[in-house]
């Protein structure tokens, strides 16, 4: 049996700070998702569609997304719920926290079915496009060779049609370092070209492969071709809109969209206002 490479450095340094600062809520809501093992069932890539749609009876709603948490994890959950209340089809490609690996979340006559996926779905696009009614990027952050995912994901749209949307949760479409801190750990405002190549050099081990050699230009021509397809992209702060309007330029303005998070199902005291000397920047 194969087993896929764990990576856990960055993650066991997360939570033993949490248990040194005595955050037990956050450490228990942390390894309640953590440490949820993936499914045993297995399924090669190349029959994933056939079986989600069962056989292509019908068309499905694709959502991609990492494990991240928080709020991308409940707008996802929504969204998923809406599509299931209203005969829609949606099957979930996500990444497994423990292992890294790509598990798929569809639904069969009613129950819930959950599979590793084995190989690259993705693959060969002109294979499965006419099976997808849409595909919605919640994150793409820990995915393998992120450059090919950009390029099969492009393909959907621009030669099947298959509408694409990017849900702005974090900022990997911009900078490969998703939360923008810098080498030294401050947030880096989106610098200069030169000043990205020196950072992303600086912590290329955390990167994909040849990411940082390649700098930022590439990363960002890559990115915006794929933006540049989509049919939405929702930002869900002023701050977000205006990265990817920086990032971007006015090729993805038409599909630009500022849409706050619907906070009505958040039953919680409201905060007094905090006064700050300087802009923050809250992650």
């Amino acid at each position: 049996m194969a087993f896929t490479r764990v990576r856990l450095t960055g993650r066991v340094k997360q939570l033993f700070s949490l248990l040194r600062s005595g955050q037990w809520s956050a450490l228990r809501e942390k390894l309640a998702r953590r440490l949820t093992l993936p499914p045993a069932e297995a399924v090669e890539a190349g029959d994933l569609w056939q079986q989600a749609s069962a056989g292509g009876s019908h068309r499905l709603s694709l959502h991609i997304a990492a494990a991240l948490g928080g709020g991308a994890d409940d707008v996802l959950r929504r969204q998923i719920e809406a599509e299931r209340e209203g005969a829609e089809h949606p099957l979930l490609l996500s990444l497994d926290s423990l292992t890294n690996s790509l598990v798929a979340t569809w639904y069969a006559d009613g129950q819930v079915r959950r599979a590793r996926v084995q190989g690259n779905p993705f693959a060969r696009p002109e294979t499965f496009a006419s099976l997808l009614s849409g595909v919605r990027c919640n994150s793409l952050v820990g995915f393998a060779k992120p450059l090919e995912l950009f390029s099969s994901l492009q393909r959907l749209a621009a030669e099947f049609s298959v509408p694409l949307a990017v849900e702005w949760h974090d900022h990997y479409l911009a900078c490969p370092v998703h939360t923008l801190l810098d080498y030294r750990g401050s947030y880096c405002d989106l610098p200069e070209a030169d000043q990205c190549r020196v950072c992303l050099a600086a912590q290329s081990a955390q990167l994909p492969a040849g990411v940082a050699a390649a700098g930022i230009e590439a990363w960002r021509e890559r990115t915006g071709r794929l933006l540049a397809n989509c049919a939405q992209i929702r930002a869900f702060s002023p701050s977000s809109a205006q990265i990817i309007a920086r990032s971007f330029g006015p090729e993805v303005d038409s599909a630009l969209q500022l849409r706050p998070h619907d906070m009505a199902y958040f039953d919680g005291a409201v905060a007094d206002a905090i006064e700050a000397p300087e802009r923050l920047h809250i992650g």
